[in-house]
């Protein structure tokens, strides 16, 4: 499963027309499906301010049978999307070299590439969520299976591994909201290495923001009480935004 989230990673691009400028590696054009480098790898370290590239490879399935655990019928996958990345550091961005006329589409069973690219402008460990829509075959029509996936970050660094290290463990622990679902107020709790000002971000599923709030937290525990206004019911992201990095977690809201 880590393999094919990472696979639905590369698949962004952040530019409706950027291609990416990249040659899928022969090495795993008889893989089944995979990407390379895997999440084991994961991408090498970024530095502030300075250009940052990377490429990867990866083979879309060609039935979402060979996806265990992702929750979509047997049916062979025509392509798959990717509709928005949340969570990405500013400075940088994935061009894909899409394979077909749709935005940042590969199609099933097909080996392609992608690049991560830029010149990222923050430090911190910023955690990554993709959403993506998958196309399956079903006698002459097509399903739409969505897909949202977490676990994945990219690293940026003031000047090398060991401040990576750093970032890290200054990065927030950030809990689960409860209660979850909710229906008149929930609360987020997060610990902080050492004192400073953070922003509590909420967003729809389309990454439109609906709620902001800066903050100056303590260090140690802190404690974030939400009360939506306004509001739909339905699933949302919230995001706890730090100098050294960006947690984003999934919420429920249940509107009364």
């Amino acid at each position: 499963m880590k393999r094919v989230l990472l696979g639905v990673l590369v698949l962004c691009t952040l530019g409706l027309n950027t291609q990416a400028q990249c040659d899928p590696n022969p090495l795993y054009v008889d893989s089944l499906f995979g990407v390379w480098p895997d999440t084991a790898t994961n991408f090498p370290p970024a530095v502030v301010n300075e250009l940052y590239n990377t490429q990867l490879d990866l083979k879309v399935p060609s039935n979402a049978s060979q996806v265990p655990g992702a929750g979509l019928p047997p049916l062979p996958i025509d392509s798959a999307s990717v509709d928005d990345v949340m969570g990405l550091p500013a400075g940088l961005s994935y061009q894909c070299a899409s394979q077909t006329d749709g935005y940042c589409t590969f199609l099933g069973g097909a080996l392609g590439c992608a690049v991560l690219t830029g010149t990222p402008t923050e430090i911190g460990v910023f955690d990554l969520v993709i959403q993506v829509t998958a196309y399956l075959n079903l006698v002459g029509s097509v399903v739409e299976g969505p897909l949202d996936f977490e676990g994945y970050r990219v690293a940026v660094a003031e000047d090398g591994t060991t401040s990576i290290q750093t970032v890290e463990s200054f990065k927030p622990k950030v809990s689960q909201n409860s209660p979850n679902p909710f229906q008149f107020r929930t609360e987020v709790n997060f610990t902080l290495m050492n004192a400073h000002e953070v922003e509590f971000i909420v967003m729809d599923l389309l990454g439109q923001e609906v709620y902001s709030e800066t903050i100056e937290a303590v260090r140690g525990e802190n404690t974030i009480e939400f009360e939506p206004e306004g509001l739909e019911s339905g699933i949302y992201m919230y995001a706890l935004r730090s100098p050294y990095g960006t947690v984003t977690r999934r919420m429920v809201y249940d509107r009364p």
